[in-house]
């Protein structure tokens, strides 16, 4: 008896012990949630500080699926910021799981934008392309102008792959106006940087010329020197300003001891457009050669311009070599045809949508029905049985009558025999 006490008594002390661990780590610490809400609002500008914070906390002190899905995503997006090419999603996890049902539209779409870029990182091009397209799905309800930028930005490179460059431009624009509202400079016109490559290649010269001036504007007022402003404006202005104009533009922000191999191979492309061969030659050959298909493009040019028919005929051999990899690479990841059957089975998805809701409302319609029915059925057998029992009640009433009646009769008789009988 007293060993059964015993193991009874330890039972209860484990059950104790089990029930304090699970409530203590039912909520997470007010300093911890402290630190996230901080981390939140840095994580923009400060994402070196952003990251520092978070490393500085305790994982085993965030409990609750919701607050371990706001620590990953806060930490998916410091590394990201600080330009850390994750292939891993051990880190995005927890959000991938908790804000695909719970959470608002800008945490779906944060989360499914990382999720693409841990993607694209791993050369997922298809997979991630899938993720960007479910994140648009919550970008009108996106509050976070920031990450929408973001989103356009990447939805526009996936546009530029698939070689569809009108959408790649509208991506960035809408992009560049988002950065404006921020009063992000930089990331402003480098996106509209992008979209003048965009509208350059359709051709559409009026966008382009617009787009052209703001750049340039832009490169002379703000003095922005980053290479992705200024490849696109070396590579259009050949096309919409005179030899002049571009000597003196170029003078004026770059000389031959600074300039980087991939602004000289797009200072190579100017030159031969305005036909200075002898400029042409020297810059493409400080130019940037792991970029094949654009370098050997522009060298076999040149070299044909400047009749060195062998190395230009050497050089497109090489651009077509690196070509036909390039787009067998886009076909084998599914690229091309991705987005089509994403919209297919978007369109399956609100057809199938359509379909339930006709059967739901069919059968809300038929239970409805069934409901009235049952319901005039009981009243009607209400009704029956009221009218049946104020038949039997009424007959009742008049036999009753009648039987009074009969008595008052046999009184009436008895009334007269006995007078009768007393006379």
């Amino acid at each position: 008896m007293v060993r059964n006490n015993i193991k009874y008594f330890f039972s209860i002390i484990k059950i104790s012990v089990i029930i304090l661990l699970i409530s203590g780590c039912a909520h997470t610490p007010n300093e911890v949630i402290d630190v996230l809400n901080v981390t939140e609002k840095v994580i923009e500008e400060y994402p070196d500080s952003a990251l520092t914070l978070l490393e500085g906390i305790d994982t085993t002190q965030v409990c609750g699926k919701a607050d371990k899905a706001r620590y990953a995503l806060l930490k998916t997006m410091a590394v990201d910021k600080k330009l850390i090419d994750t292939t891993s999603f051990s880190i995005l996890q927890p959000a991938i799981d908790y804000y695909e049902k719970h959470g608002t539209p800008d945490q779906r779409l944060m989360t499914r934008y990382y999720k693409g870029r841990i993607h694209m990182n791993r050369g997922e091009d298809d997979a991630a392309l899938i993720s960007f397209l479910k994140a648009s799905e919550d970008s009108v309800e996106c509050t976070n102008r920031a990450a929408l930028a973001r989103l356009l930005v990447t939805q526009g490179y996936m546009y530029n792959k698939e070689g569809q460059y009108n959408q790649f431009a509208n991506c960035n624009v809408r992009a560049a106006d988002i950065y404006h509202s921020l009063g992000d400079t930089v990331r402003q016109y480098s996106c509209i940087a992008r979209a003048l490559s965009g509208v350059n290649i359709i051709g559409d010269s009026i966008r382009t010329r617009i787009l052209l001036d703001s750049c340039i504007k832009a490169i002379n007022e703000y003095h922005l020197k980053d290479d992705n402003l200024f490849i696109p404006v070396l590579l259009t202005i050949p096309v919409y300003k005179s030899k002049d104009f571009f000597n003196s533009f170029v003078a004026r922000w770059n000389n031959d001891s600074v300039v980087n191999n991939s602004i000289a191979t797009e200072l190579a492309y100017a030159y031969i457009r305005y036909g200075d061969i002898q400029n042409a030659l020297k810059f493409i050959e400080m130019g940037d050669r792991t970029d094949t298909l654009h370098y050997d493009a522009i060298r076999s040019e040149i070299l044909e311009t400047a009749r060195d028919y062998r190395g230009a005929l050497d050089a497109y051999k090489r651009y077509l070599t690196y070509e036909e990899n390039y787009l067998q690479e886009l076909i084998n990841n599914d690229v091309l045809f991705t987005r089509e059957r994403y919209d297919i089975e978007i369109k399956n998805l609100k057809e199938q949508s359509a379909k339930e809701r006709v059967i739901y409302l069919t059968c809300g319609i038929i239970f409805f029905l069934i409901i009235v029915c049952v319901m005039i059925y009981l009243y009607l057998r209400n009704t029956k049985l009221s009218l049946n029992a104020a038949k039997v009640s009424l007959e009742n009433t008049q036999l009753s009558y009648e039987l009074s009646k009969a008595e008052n009769e046999n009184l009436e008789i008895q009334n007269t025999l006995l007078v009768e009988n007393l006379e």
